[in-house]
């Protein structure tokens, strides 16, 4: 039975749409290693979950992905 994995990443200095975030590299204003390791998780089943904002400018990005 596959089992979902959930991960938390905070994030700084983020530039969120206001539309919201349906894609990790939607997010602007990211270091290019960062936006690189946001695509990785992407490509690699990642999606995101929700979005908790902490302080200006600031947010948690909740994500999750099915693993067998």
């Amino acid at each position: 039975m596959p089992k979902t994995e959930f991960y938390g990443l905070v994030m700084n200095n983020l530039y969120l749409p206001p539309h919201g975030l349906n894609r990790l590299s939607e997010a602007k204003n990211l270091a290019p290693e960062i936006r690189n390791s946001l695509r990785w998780l992407e490509e690699n089943g990642f999606s995101i979950k929700g979005i908790i904002p902490m302080t200006a400018g600031s947010f948690t990005l909740l994500f999750e992905r099915q693993v067998p």
